[in-house]
């Protein structure tokens, strides 16, 4: 059995707007910085100390 389509059209607009846009949040406080580079110094240091250990 072949398939038919039938042809549909519609006009589509776009309500508008009736009050301001929202404002942009702020950002996010972002993770500390510092503390993460220290962790990674440790175990960098950590990881260094096994390897050269063996």
């Amino acid at each position: 059995m072949p398939i038919t389509f039938e042809e549909v059209s519609a006009d589509i607009e776009r309500e508008p707007r009736t009050e301001a846009p929202a404002e942009p949040a702020p950002p996010a406080a972002g993770p500390d910085l510092g503390a993460q580079l220290e962790q990674l110094l440790r175990l960098r240091a950590e990881r260094e100390a096994r390897t050269c250990d063996r």
